[in-house]
C-alpha cells in the first residue's frame, strides 16, 4: 500500500537524519590526518554517542525496504532527503533560534512537492530489470564513490567533491536496497544476497566519506548536494533499472519534474540555514536569540 511505503519511508529518513545530526558532532572533533581512513571510524566507533547515531541509521534500512516495496522511487527518494526537517528543528531545539518564515515555507512545499510526485507517480511498484545495463549502471555509480579515494594523495579534496560522492554512494545504497527487496519477492536469493552485500559495503564507503566531509569547514555549504544527488540519481536512472521506465508515461514527466524542483529548492533553503549549519559544523559558536527575547519584562526593567 501507497500510505504504508510513504510512512515507512518518513520514519527512515526521521532515523537516518537523526542519527546523522548525533554523528556530524563526534566527527568534527577528530583529526584531519584520519581523513579517508578506516581508523576514522574505528576512533569514531568508541563514541558512545557516535554509535548511538549510527544504530539510529542502521534503523532506517528495514524502513527504507519496506518504502520500497509498497511505493515507487519516484516518492521514496524524494521523502528520503525531507528528513532535513528534522535537522532543522533539533539544532533549533539545541541552538535555541527561532525557526524563521521562510524556513515553515520551505516544510510546506516538501509536503506539496511530495503530494505533485505522488499523485504523478505510478500507483504500483515496478519490479528491476536484472539485465546487464542494471549492472552497467551500478558498476560506473561505483567509480563516483571510489573517486575519492583514488585521487585523495594526489590533491586536498573540496568539502563539494565529498558531498556528491557521498551522496553517489547513498543514491547506490537506495537502489541496492531496491534491487535487494526485489530480489527477495521474486525469490531470487542470489540476487538478494548479491544486493545485501551491496548495501552492506556502500553504506561503510558512505560513511567514512560523509565523517571526512564533516570534518571540512566548508562542509555546510555542500550538504544540499548530498541530498540532492541521493534524492534525483535514482529517478533519473529508473529507466535503466526498472521495467517499463518505472511505470511513468509521457505525460507525467512534467509535474514529477516540477514537484522535484520544488523539494529540491526547499531542501537547499533548509540546508543553508543556520540550524542545519551549526548541525554539519558543530564547533561553530551557536547564536542566541536577541537578549530582549532571553529576558523577562520584570528582568529588563531592573
Amino acid at each position: 500500500m501507497l500510505v504504508i511505503g510513504i510512512a515507512a519511508v518518513l520514519a527512515a529518513s526521521a532515523a537516518y537524519n537523526g542519527g546523522v545530526v548525533l554523528q556530524a558532532l563526534d566527527a568534527r572533533l577528530e583529526p584531519e590526518a584520519c581523513a579517508l581512513r578506516l581508523s576514522l571510524l574505528g576512533r569514531l566507533a568508541r563514541r558512545r554517542r557516535w554509535l548511538l547515531g549510527t544504530a539510529l541509521t542502521v534503523v532506517a534500512f528495514p524502513l527504507q525496504v519496506i518504502a520500497y516495496a509498497n511505493a515507487p522511487l519516484s516518492i521514496v527518494q524524494p521523502a528520503l532527503a525531507a528528513g532535513l526537517v528534522l535537522v532543522l528543528f533539533l539544532g533549533a531545539r539545541y541552538m535555541g533560534e527561532w525557526v524563521r518564515p521562510r524556513h515553515y515555507v520551505a516544510v510546506a512545499a516538501i509536503i506539496a512537492g511530495l503530494a505533485i510526485i505522488a499523485i504523478a507517480g505510478p500507483d504500483h511498484r515496478q519490479t528491476d530489470r536484472g539485465d546487464t545495463a542494471q549492472l552497467t549502471v551500478m558498476a560506473v555509480l561505483a567509480v563516483g564513490i571510489a573517486a575519492p579515494y583514488l585521487v585523495r594523495r594526489r590533491r586536498h579534496l573540496g568539502a563539494a567533491f565529498l558531498a556528491v560522492s557521498t551522496g553517489i554512494a547513498f543514491a547506490w545504497g537506495d537502489i541496492a536496497t531496491k534491487l535487494f527487496g526485489d530480489g527477495v519477492n521474486g525469490d531470487r536469493v542470489g540476487a538478494a544476497a548479491f544486493w545485501l552485500a551491496g548495501v552492506g559495503a556502500s553504506a561503510v564507503v558512505a560513511t567514512l566519506t560523509l565523517m571526512t566531509a564533516f570534518q571540512r569547514a566548508e562542509v555546510r555549504r555542500a550538504v544540499p548536494l548530498v541530498f540532492a544527488v541521493e534524492a534525483t540519481l535514482p529517478i533519473v536512472l529508473a529507466p535503466l533499472l526498472l521495467r517499463h521506465n518505472g511505470g511513468l508515461g509521457s505525460e507525467d514527466v512534467l509535474p514529477i519534474a516540477a514537484g522535484l524542483a520544488l523539494v529540491l529548492a526547499a531542501i537547499a533553503v533548509l540546508a543553508t540555514s543556520d540550524q542545519v549549519s551549526w548541525a554539519m559544523d558543530p564547533r561553530r559558536p551557536p547564536r542566541q536569540p536577541p537578549p530582549s527575547v532571553l529576558q523577562k519584562p520584570h528582568q529588563a526593567d531592573a
